[in-house]
């Protein structure tokens, strides 16, 4: 849960994009890639925010315990998705571990997420990436394996797909860059 007390900023979940504003409140109900960058802040009136991170495992579960709906479902995929996302993709996979066809899978997975199976996956490598870059200041082709890229040609094309500096530029240009970060 995040709430935002002072500033502005956009916060992105795949392609959907909100504008939060002082006394916006945005709650993220599953585990999703929410990339966030400030728009407005200054000396006299700097970002606040306050990020609240709750214990969704009592929320899911309790939520499990009433339906064993699709959405459970979906939630229980993202969950695995995310502690193996540097590993390959097998859509057919998770739509088996949670008891729906891959058709039906996709359609749910998108109506939760906002954003497909993949499309999620490669959101999630361009965020590890991305912090590697800045955080660490490793070099792209080093960030790009471990983010879990074929290759630092593959990040570099998905990378440059979103706005902002190459990612050759990222860990030279920190202060310039906008202020991207993982919810």
């Amino acid at each position: 849960m995040c709430l935002i007390l002072q500033s502005s900023k956009v916060t992105s979940i795949g392609n959907q994009h909100v504008d939060l504003q002082p006394d916006d409140t945005l709650l993220a109900s599953n585990d999703l890639p929410v990339v966030s960058r400030i728009t407005k802040a200054s000396n006299a009136e700097p970002n606040t925010t306050v990020i609240l991170s709750l214990y969704m495992g009592m929320v899911q579960s309790f939520n499990n315990q009433i339906a064993d709906s699709p959405t459970s479902r979906i939630a229980r995929a993202i969950h695995t998705l995310r502690s193996e996302f540097r590993s390959p993709l097998s859509v057919s996979n998770f739509a088996n571990t949670a008891g729906l066809s891959a058709s039906s899978f996709h359609k749910h997975f998108k109506s939760v997420t906002g954003t497909t199976p993949l499309q999620y996956q490669k959101e999630l490598h361009l965020i590890e990436a991305r912090a590697s870059l800045l955080e660490r200041r490793q070099f792209v082709s080093e960030t790009a394996y471990a983010a879990g890229y074929e290759s630092p040609t593959h990040f570099s094309r998905n990378d440059s797909r979103k706005p902002g500096v190459p990612p050759s530029q990222d860990g030279n240009n920190i202060n310039t860059l906008p202020a991207n970060t993982l919810l």
